[in-house]
């Protein structure tokens, strides 16, 4: 059912016109619309490129130096690879008259003066994407598999690296973590929480179908037992190895929950 619901907020995405999570709009046959994307400020440093160039919290960066829908990193190559010269920018500004709408498109040439940054905090926009609506279903199918696919690689090499290292990796959230990616992630908007409900259910569906005791896939290992046996498993042994495998999730959780509360 956690796979199914993936399916299910697949389909959403899709129809919502966002960008495949794992795969290229292209490989679906996807229509990127180049100028609905770009780079969102929430933040403008006082005294910095950004604020002596005129830019605004609420601007959308769609255009540097000809690249459409740039990413952080765009921006950021153009800065170093222009540091004593200047970047040319063109971005969307909220209408100024609210009951008429619309936006202003302004464009701004901006001398880097040495600096590598301009004194922004950013947010990625993500660019809308037009698909053949019938197809939607087939192409939430395959990117629902795609998704499993590598989820499942990343679950494997981290389980495999937690028992050679004896660590548990940096990118392990626990609850506190959770909450904190959760934030930010609703408010950057819909798009962003919809990414991380597809990547919950996931991760959630395949790490309760794993082999390990306290777990639907220990219980499913019990039954195979069963069946080969021809016999039950005596439920005391059954109980007793279970409950280990509670005793040592509930130690992982304490553990990657620790370090949450030592990161956030």
């Amino acid at each position: 059912m956690n796979f199914v619901l993936a399916y299910l907020l697949f389909l959403i995405l899709f129809w919502a016109s966002l960008p495949p999570m794992v795969s290229n709009p292209e490989q679906y046959g996807g229509k990127v619309d180049e100028e609905s994307g770009g780079l969102y400020l929430q933040q403008i440093d006082e005294g910095g490129l950004a604020d002596k160039n005129g830019l605004e919290i609420q601007d959308l960066i769609f255009n540097v130096d000809g690249i459409k829908t740039p990413t952080v990193m765009d921006l950021r190559d153009e800065i170093s690879k222009n540091k004593d010269g200047q970047i040319v920018i063109k971005i969307k500004r909220p209408a100024l008259n609210k009951v008429e709408g619309g936006e202003q498109i302004i464009e701004k040439k901006i001398n880097i003066e040495g600096k590598s940054v301009l004194g922004i905090g950013l947010t990625q926009k993500l660019s809308r994407v037009g698909y053949s609506w019938w197809k939607v279903p087939y192409f939430a199918l395959i990117e629902t598999a795609k998704a499993i696919y590598f989820v499942t690689a990343a679950i494997i090499l981290l389980l495999w690296n937690l028992i050679v290292s004896h660590i548990v990796p940096g990118e392990v959230l626990g609850p506190v973590g959770v909450f904190g990616i959760t934030s930010v992630a609703v408010r950057l908007g819909f798009a962003y929480v919809l990414n991380l409900l597809i990547l919950f259910t996931i991760n959630l569906g395949i790490i309760n179908i794993l082999p390990f005791p306290a777990l639907d896939g220990g219980r499913l290992v019990f039954l195979i037992v069963e069946k080969i046996r021809g016999k039950k498993v005596a439920q005391k042994v059954e109980n007793v190895i279970h409950n280990i495998g509670f005793l040592i999730l509930i130690a992982l959780m304490i553990l990657v929950t620790w370090k949450d509360i030592l990161r956030f």
